[in-house]
């Protein structure tokens, strides 16, 4: 799909899309906060709370992802416009504060396939997820459609992601009742996940941030 789209677009829209993917990527990561493999890796209770953990966990990423959503939508837009000293990243951000709330509803399902050694649906989740990315991207810049392409590439694979992952995963795993005792447990452990996540994601990206801001 690169390949194709590298041959009908200009390099400079691939750079565009990735200073916007730096930062809803950390913020992927914050709202993620690790609860997901927290979730898998968490012991069978036999009283059911489980499903205490899964609905405690759903209630905490989609505030914390509408609450990003907007962040980045009002000030942060215009903080990655101003610090890579590029207009037009101030709309593609706000465009992109649509993945953040799109990614926070797929923590749960995928938590919920892992844990339950659900590999073969991820893997169709996840070949769907691109097949469908790929074709509205490329559909579109064979259009003309410039930096759009690659905006639609993200938003249709996570959307065709979050429904598919949803659909493989059911919603059954939302009938237990919100617990803030065990959202504390699945935080205290997420935020060891969280930490290092978050060192590899800045030894992964800093120079690209740094190349991006001086260029």
């Amino acid at each position: 799909t690169r390949l194709i789209l590298a041959n009908l677009l200009a390099p400079e829209y691939f750079g565009l899309i990735a200073m916007v993917l730096v930062v809803t990527g950390l913020t992927s990561l914050l709202v993620d906060f690790g609860i997901g493999i927290g979730l898998v890796q968490v012991e069978c209770e036999k009283d059911g709370s489980i499903n205490d953990r899964f609905r405690s966990a759903f209630a905490f990423t989609c505030v914390s992802g509408f609450i990003a959503s907007v962040l980045i939508f009002f000030p942060m837009s215009y903080a990655i416009s101003w610090f890579y000293d590029e207009g037009a990243l101030v709309n593609m951000s706000r465009i992109f504060s649509l993945n953040v709330m799109l990614n926070s509803l797929t923590i749960i399902p995928t938590a919920n396939l892992t844990r339950n050694l659900k590999f073969r649906e991820l893997a169709i989740v996840d070949i769907f997820s691109v097949f469908m990315g790929s074709i509205v991207a490329i559909s579109v810049a064979y259009l003309k459609g410039g930096v759009w392409s690659l905006i639609a590439l993200q938003l249709v694979s996570v959307s065709a992601k979050t429904a598919s992952l949803w659909f493989y995963s059911g919603f059954a795993i939302l009938k237990g009742v919100f617990s803030f005792r065990l959202m504390v447990e699945l935080l205290r452990f997420g935020i060891k996940v969280l930490g290092t996540r978050l060192l590899f994601f800045i030894r992964t990206n800093f120079d690209s941030v740094l190349i991006g801001s001086i260029l």
